[in-house]
């Protein structure tokens, strides 16, 4: 019999692990364990698994749990805070037919950037931290539960968004029982009323504000359009407007075929298809991928650069592999990403100021690319 070395073995265990994940569980989503700062630097706020939201100062010290799930709850989204105050909200997932939780943190270590979940039909809490008070501990309340069709909604921290006015919230529901069609919603939190946001429904949907609150985009998919030969839908990949205006929403060019993501499923792949903003909401890139000639060749994948106020878009590059990890210098004028080509290694690569495209060098393999620092200069 022959011998197999330590990194062979680990590559065919690690094979293993994906293909059950992928093929024997459907639709799997890779949780967020984001640390987000408050507005003003000053306090950090987290979740960890089945332990719970906890807030720290922003050294990370003094950390206090806010909330600790108990076993009906399957997953809690990362705390998001508000853009104008103190306030936190973040999200927790139960089961339609009253699952218990089986999975503890006890039973091994979680990876670092986060358990993969498969789909599961949930019923979400939003809840709310207030601000900090000196005279008293800050109240954590329920504002409303919704059903959605996917777990990951909530593990992946993509069930709500505060508006950029903090008066209200966005989130993604089910607009049919059992949940498998999903549109955005915004509840307010002065009346504790809700309406329909976006006048379109998909089998996935995914919102963000742009960085200024200019925008909102919306990234949407049906499963049907993943089948192999079949055109997307009309409505399908990115489109921007207003909250509750349906005559603003603007469907982007060449953003139906959604991007590769990390995952092979419907949420990763809006996930990836996401648009990276720069800060003043001037412009913003995507990725997509071309269409498959008809003699079934490899899709390749095309990264774009859009102008909202005159609706101009343009493509930057084009690659045979996905195209990941978007972000822009802090004064837009730089764009970086990671290309990871099919026979490869993954790089990181700069679209410079005059357009041209530059390969940074790095010590070792490439696995994410996180940004760039306030001044631009240094890359993480």
């Amino acid at each position: 019999m022959q011998a197999i070395s330590a990194r062979q073995l680990s590559l065919v265990v690690a094979t293993s692990i994906f293909a059950a994940l992928t093929a024997g569980c459907g639709e799997p989503v890779r949780e967020d364990r984001t640390i987000e700062f408050s507005r003003d630097g000053k306090e950090v706020a987290f979740q960890h698994g089945n332990e719970g939201v906890y807030v720290a100062d922003s050294h990370g010290e003094g950390a206090t749990r806010i909330f600790q799930p108990d076993e009906t709850v399957l997953a809690t989204g990362r705390p998001l805070p508000c853009p104008v105050d103190g306030r936190l909200i973040f999200t927790t997932a139960h089961g339609l037919n009253g699952e218990t939780r089986t999975l503890s943190n006890a039973d091994g270590p979680l990876p670092a950037e986060g358990r993969v979940v498969s789909q599961i039909p949930v019923r979400y809490t939003c809840h709310l931290r207030d601000a900090s008070d000196d005279n008293q501990p800050p109240e954590v309340r329920e504002l409303f539960s919704v059903t959605c069709g996917h777990i990951g909604y909530v593990s992946a921290g993509l069930a709500v968004r505060w508006h950029p006015d903090g008066k209200s919230i966005l989130y993604v529901a089910a607009v049919d029982t059992p949940p498998s069609r999903h549109t955005i919603f915004e509840f307010e939190l002065e009346s504790g009323q809700s309406r329909r946001v976006f006048p379109y429904a998909a089998d996935a949907i995914l919102c963000d504000w742009s960085p200024a609150g200019g925008h909102l985009t919306c990234v949407v998919g049906d499963a049907a359009d993943r089948e192999p030969g079949r055109e997307p839908a009309a409505t399908a990949g990115i489109w921007i407007g207003t909250p509750g205006d349906d005559k603003s929403w603007w469907h982007v060019p060449d953003s139906q075929a959604l991007s590769q993501g990390e995952l092979p499923s419907l949420i990763e792949a809006l996930r990836a298809s996401r648009p990276a903003w720069t800060r003043d909401d001037a412009q913003f890139a995507f990725a997509s991928q071309l269409p498959v000639d008809p003699n079934g060749n490899i899709a390749r994948h095309r990264l774009n650069r859009v102008e909202p106020a005159c609706r101009n878009i343009a493509a930057i590059v084009e690659a045979d592999g996905p195209i990941t990890d978007l972000a822009w210098a802090p004064d837009g004028s730089r764009l970086g990403f990671v290309e990871r080509p099919r026979e490869s290694a993954a790089a990181i690569m700069i679209v410079e100021a005059d357009g041209s495209i530059t390969k940074r060098p790095v010590s070792g393999p490439v696995r994410k690319f996180a940004g760039f620092d306030a001044t631009g200069e240094r890359l993480a």
